[in-house]
């Protein structure tokens, strides 16, 4: 989904607030509406939310975080939170991408942040973006919830490993992101299996906050170079103009249904 994250201002506040007693952190910490509201206030005028806006000016979701939160020195995730109808758009993961991009410029930078017992889902989207749990804190902010400390440090990212085929569909390393084996409508026509090959490194690209428009180089691999043909259309269905670089080949595929794989390199920023 299409948003700019941008500095937050009092303006947000409302929308923040709500944003976030609907969210399971608000409805565990923050269900007092002044209380919400007071922290927010505050944080906002020591410019450490941004909020993702739609093209309407929409506030969609926050993200509050200090650059030197943990031991003075590294910046620490404080909330995070997406409005309850936009969720499973990647908002969240823009969000963190942000974060990660903009609260330090250091080559070592180590990020850190805190996930509540209760929340498994957070838990495992912040492991799949590379962050491990350092620690558990008894009783942190509330009697009877349990925190994990979790941190990630600036290195190469494998997301999706897959351990039988020794293999990382997702690498982040650096700047750039690295994407393989897509492919998708195994056994329908070579149309189909273009656009499902697409669908599959979209949904990938969605993981690291990407879009198709990240994609700066292309590997796309044929059961029959014939079928190169229908390769232009499609890209330009798809693509809107943004198109990577790319090349064709020829390849055998474990599965007689396979015609068609994509591997990709993407862009951060």
């Amino acid at each position: 989904m299409d948003i700019h994250i941008q500095l937050a201002d009092m303006r947000y506040i409302d929308s923040c607030t709500e944003i976030l007693q609907n969210s399971d952190l608000g409805k565990a910490y923050f269900s007092d509406h002044e209380k919400a509201a007071n922290m927010l206030t505050y944080a906002v005028g020591q410019e450490n939310v941004y909020v993702a806006l739609d093209e309407n000016e929409k506030c969609l979701g926050f993200i509050y975080y200090m650059t030197n939160g943990v031991f003075g020195s590294y910046p620490y995730l404080h909330i995070i939170a997406v409005k309850e109808e936009y969720r499973n758009y990647g908002i969240g993961r823009q969000l963190m991408k942000f974060f990660e991009d903009n609260a330090s410029d250091s080559p070592s930078a180590k990020y850190f942040l805190t996930v509540d017992d209760f929340n498994p889902r957070a838990k495992k989207l912040y492991e799949n973006l590379g962050y491990k749990c350092v620690g558990e804190l008894t009783d942190f902010y509330k009697k009877g919830i349990n925190c994990y400390l979790m941190m990630k440090m600036k290195e190469i990212n494998r997301i999706e490993v897959d351990e039988f085929w020794a293999d990382s569909t997702i690498i982040e390393a650096g700047d750039f992101v690295f994407v393989g084996y897509c492919m998708g409508n195994e056994g329908k026509s070579i149309e189909e299996q273009i656009h499902g090959a697409i669908d599959v490194l979209e949904n990938r690209l969605k993981m690291v906050g990407l879009t198709l428009e990240s994609v700066v180089k292309m590997d796309c691999l044929f059961k029959d170079i014939e079928d190169l043909n229908y390769l232009p259309k499609i890209l330009k269905d798809r693509f809107a103009g943004k198109y990577p670089a790319r090349k064709a080949y020829t390849s055998d595929f474990i599965r007689s249904g396979i015609k068609f794989q994509i591997d990709a390199i993407a862009y951060k920023k």
